[in-house]
């Protein structure tokens, strides 16, 4: 891995045959109201590693109590990991209404379907941090 001046991280990597899943998984929205802001959230996060501004535009774009918002719950799910994320790295804490909210998601859908899996192992690993 390798970020240049401007901020843009280059990652270098052999391709993994055994990967059935889309990289792209936790960058998207299914909402077209929010997927535009989303995606450079994310990419603020975690391609350019800058948390204040990331975190800045957390405020702007989206409402203040995330769990009230009105979208997918798949979507949603996204949503608070990523927020949970800037909190941890900002804050070492995250709000806790933003996990309980997405543990209530979990528990409501459940691991079986791989989405869910795969949100379920992204809360873990947030717990961890």
């Amino acid at each position: 891995m390798m970020t240049d001046m401007g901020g843009n991280t280059l990652f270098i990597g052999t391709p993994n045959e055994e990967l059935h899943e889309s990289p792209a998984f936790f960058r998207n929205l299914a909402s077209d109201e929010h997927a535009h802001s989303f995606g450079i959230l994310y990419d603020l996060m975690y391609s350019k590693e800058d948390v204040s501004s990331a975190s800045a535009m957390l405020q702007k774009f989206f409402p203040s109590d995330l769990t009230s918002m009105e979208v997918e719950e798949l979507d949603l799910a996204k949503l608070l990991l990523v927020a949970m994320d800037i909190q941890l790295h900002q804050h070492q804490a995250a709000d806790p209404r933003l996990g309980d909210k997405l543990d209530e998601l979990i528990a409501a859908h459940g691991t079986d379907s791989a989405d869910w899996n795969r949100i379920s192992r992204q809360r873990s690993i947030l717990d961890e941090k």
